[in-house]
């Protein structure tokens, strides 16, 4: 038992049935996937154009055999100084792999201090692979991963894996994460709620003291969790435990500390009347957990002082009332939120937020008409009409190139699409799947097609060695 008041383990020590949670093979991710460009050329008004890469490896020079190292190789290996001067530079893949050289080696990787000093000099390592889950109605929680790059399929598959197997009797029915930690909430034998904070690229986790002296368990049903992790301040993270409080028609904001290991309640609540906000997917940015709605309204909750801000400017004009907020994240130290217009579904407006709340710049606008040749979007009237044929799943804006790269999902496909070059890599296919469900607006039965995947349900695998 830790001190702190949290149970800390491994991702060995219990097993998880595995008639619970779909395990359907949804993705299959494509091997040696190329570039091609979507430029119209001379001869055509829209042909696919395929990038010509050289693969072929530079064959490195010959390297003397020898039966054992250099004498100068070994006393730098053994000398824990030089050591601690070379080892923070490495990426936390590297150094799990080094922990097995020597027991002097896994003595200095597992040490918190150096750990804390590793995130220091490195605080993280985003991949190119995505951590997916979402709730559907009518259809099991589903805990899958996409990877734009081949090496991560493996290891991305062992996360999810042993995320699926961590605790015996129990279902995975949220997740958020924030720079390479999960904050999970697991649902056991059907009632009970409890919290997991864990590190994938360690595969260490610790299980959360219970709100239960804060808040009845049939509140903590239908609660969200986020976690807030800043991997320069890597001595604590927090988690925001959103409750929606009908009775007392307020939304109840309960932040945990891992300093303290206490749950503590925020005095200042929201209206429940307000706009639905998107709390299961909220975006640390600037010093707070920012939240969207489907419209394009932000709200900033202070992870310092612990409430609610109310600093978060409207949208420009740009913004109208035919538009959808498609995806919410942040980019390069900046927070972005991205708008489709409707009913067209293929032109999506950037906006970026200034350090300083004083309002929302547009930075870019995307056509995806030409795509949509290439890609032609379905027209079914039985379809969800909130859905549309592009979503984006992540967004990387190069401020000094100005350039833009997408991960989209649409009907069975997942690619990355860059909008300066016009080129498209293909990632995955997904089989076809459909739920039906009721639309409580027109009180008709709609389908969503499943195999399209939207932004709040992906979230970036990063690297860390933050220890928790």
């Amino acid at each position: 038992m830790d001190p702190r008041g949290g149970d800390k383990g491994g991702g060995g020590e219990f097993r998880r049935s595995s008639t619970r949670i779909s395990r359907a093979p949804l993705i299959k991710h494509i091997s040696n996937s190329r570039k091609f460009s979507i430029r119209p050329s001379s001869s055509s008004s829209a042909s696919a154009e395929q990038i010509q890469t050289s693969e072929t490896p530079e064959i490195p020079p010959a390297l003397v055999s020898s039966s054992s190292p250099p004498l100068s190789a070994t006393l730098i290996g053994c000398n824990e100084d030089i050591l601690l001067q070379i080892l923070p530079y490495l990426p936390p893949k590297s150094l799990l792999r080094f922990q097995s050289v020597s027991k002097q080696w896994l003595s200095i990787i597992s040490n918190p201090t150096f750990r804390r000093l590793h995130l220091w000099v490195n605080p993280t390592t985003a991949t190119s692979a995505f951590i997916l889950f979402r709730k559907i109605k009518n259809m099991a929680p589903e805990l899958n991963f996409i990877s734009s790059h081949e090496d991560y399929v493996n290891p991305m598959g062992n996360i999810v894996s042993n995320l699926n197997n961590l605790f015996d009797n129990a279902d995975i029915v949220g997740l958020h994460s924030c720079n390479g930690l999960l904050c999970i909430k697991f649902c056991f034998n059907y009632d009970s709620i409890k919290f997991v904070v864990y590190n994938p690229t360690t595969n260490e986790y610790r299980l959360i003291p219970r709100l239960k002296k804060i808040v009845e368990e049939r509140l903590l049903q239908t609660s969200v969790v986020n976690i807030a992790f800043d991997p320069l301040n890597p001595a604590q993270y927090k988690l925001v435990c959103v409750i929606t409080d009908h009775f007392e028609s307020e939304y109840r904001f309960i932040v945990y500390s891992s300093e303290t290991g206490f749950w503590r309640e925020s005095v200042k609540r929201l209206d429940i009347y307000t706009e639905k906000y998107y709390f299961d997917r909220g975006v640390l940015w600037n010093g707070g957990l920012h939240w969207a709605t489907q419209w394009g309204s932000t709200i900033c909750f202070d992870i310092d002082h612990e409430c609610v801000r109310s600093t978060v400017p409207n949208l420009p004009a740009l913004y109208d009332d035919s538009s959808e907020v498609c995806y919410f994240g942040d980019s390069g130290g900046e927070l972005y939120l991205i708008s489709v217009s409707m009913p067209r579904k293929t032109v999506f407006n950037v906006f970026s937020l200034k350090m300083d709340y004083s309002k929302w710049d547009v930075k870019h606008r995307i056509d995806l008409t030409l795509l949509s040749i290439f890609y032609p979007l379905d027209v079914d009237e039985e379809l969800d009409p909130n859905e549309f044929g592009f979503h984006i799943l992540h967004c990387v804006v190069d401020k000094n190139r100005g350039n833009v790269m997408l991960v989209l999902s649409m009907h069975r496909k997942i690619f990355c699409y860059d909008i300066n070059d016009l080129t498209v890599k293909e990632l995955a296919n997904i089989e076809p799947k459909e739920v039906s469900y009721r639309w409580m607006e027109t009180s008709r039965y709609l389908r969503r097609d499943a195999s399209k995947y939207m932004w709040r349900e992906a979230y970036q695998h990063v690297e860390t060695l933050a220890y928790i």
